[in-house]
């Protein structure tokens, strides 16, 4: 908790009383974090980011829950996809209602296939 606290991450929002010791109850520091991951692993650290948050598929409100699909084209037109995914995450953020009480994650990426092309 020190470390989160020194790093300004955390602070302390109540403190009380408890027999001979100290409670200290703590809350978040910001709304949102985001973070970086260094290294040539950041998409499958992502893709295993969602993985880890997801709940189930038969929890899941939406169907399909998830969709991967390859397709052949050029690099210029990928870019352009990846481009409208990026403009929608932002939308995706931005609708953000904090008196919501439920909470859905989106990830949306157009990465490079190992797949051969014929």
């Amino acid at each position: 908790m020190n470390v989160l606290r020194d790093a300004g991450l955390i602070e302390v929002v109540e403190e009380r009383k408890v027999r001979a010791l100290t409670e200290k109850l703590y809350g978040v520091t910001y709304d949102r974090l985001t973070f970086s991951v260094p290294g040539a692993d950041r998409l499958r650290f992502a893709l295993e980011q969602i993985a880890r948050e997801a709940l189930p598929s038969h929890e899941q409100p939406f169907t399909p829950p998830a969709q991967v699909v390859s397709v052949r084209m050029t690099e210029e037109r990928a870019a352009g996809f990846h481009s409208r995914c990026l403009a929608l995450v932002e939308e995706f953020v931005s609708s953000e209602d904090p008196s919501a009480t439920t909470s859905f994650g989106m990830g949306t990426t157009v990465f490079l296939t190992g797949t051969p092309t014929r």
